[in-house]
């Protein structure tokens, strides 16, 4: 019985006759607006489509088992340094930069830690703040193969900072003639830091393990804190200020040149592409 079709597909074709050679085309097979696929493109490139997940690549997981593991050593070894900082900060019964100069390698070794502690904190709670606005979308366009990066990149954009802020103390210190005034304040500052760093390293770890309303309610108390932390240390900072004598137009300028300006530059670089 003859046929019009192809026993493989439902395809229609026209009659082969037999002893013919006839090879169908795509357009035969698939449909008339069906074509060859192009093999030539670069095909190791990943292609990522619809919402990119920044939590959801390996090298996030990497981050926040570091920050767990840099945690429990903290606490493990570092329990009498903790609480030695929060007695000085509440209480203020020796300058930040005379407790730094007393204490010996331990208490140095515990700062030191904790800021590195810090910057993968804030690393990952700007990750987290991305997958959960809808920032960096534009890597998916510009840079694809750097999206699996973003948290290490912003560890390095926060080492950067760190490192601005102690060479503009330098600066003014070396500007103004009064180097301990400066470097003492600078000490306070990092002092604070490392005091916040202890206060939402749990919330950050919730936080990373959380989604949807709940993960908004954590990061709002996360950033609550920290923003508490910061008013604290602004009132600390001008009173600071204040008992040395020092105007608070000197204290404005030192707040936006060294606290508020590498912040505010990179919040405006990242809103561009937004």
């Amino acid at each position: 019985m003859s046929t019009d079709f192809v026993s493989d597909c439902d395809c229609f074709l026209p009659e082969i006759s037999p002893g013919t050679e006839y090879i169908p085309s795509a357009a035969d097979v698939f449909g008339p607006g069906s074509r060859i696929a192009d093999i030539s493109a670069d095909i190791t490139t990943p292609q990522f489509f619809g919402k990119v997940s920044f939590v959801d690549f390996v090298q996030y997981d990497v981050l926040v088992c570091a920050v767990l593991v840099l945690l429990f050593y903290i606490l493990y070894n570092y329990r009498e340094s903790i609480e030695l900082l929060f007695t000085v900060l509440i209480k203020k019964k020796i300058s930040s930069d005379k407790l730094l100069e007393e204490q010996n390698y331990f208490f140095r070794q515990f700062i030191a830690v904790t800021l590195v502690l810090g910057a993968l904190i804030v690393a990952g709670t700007v990750t987290k703040i991305g997958d959960i606005y809808g920032g960096f979308r534009y890597l998916n366009t510009m840079a694809p193969m750097l999206s699996s990066w973003v948290c290490w990149i912003i560890v390095i954009v926060a080492v950067l900072v760190s490192f601005y802020k102690w060479a503009f103390v330098e600066l003014l210190g070396f500007i103004t003639g009064d180097k301990e005034f400066f470097k003492e304040h600078h000490t306070m500052s990092r002092f604070f830091f490392v005091e916040t760093v202890i206060f939402v390293s749990p919330l950050f770890l919730l936080l990373s393990f959380s989604y949807g309303k709940f993960a908004d309610i954590v990061l709002f108390v996360t950033l609550g804190i920290a923003l508490a932390m910061c008013l604290i240390f602004l009132f600390k900072s001008y009173k600071f200020f204040k008992v040395r004598n020092v105007s608070t137009l000197q204290w404005i300028l030192y707040l936006c040149g060294v606290e508020v300006f590498p912040l505010s530059f990179i919040l405006l670089l990242g809103l561009r592409h937004v």
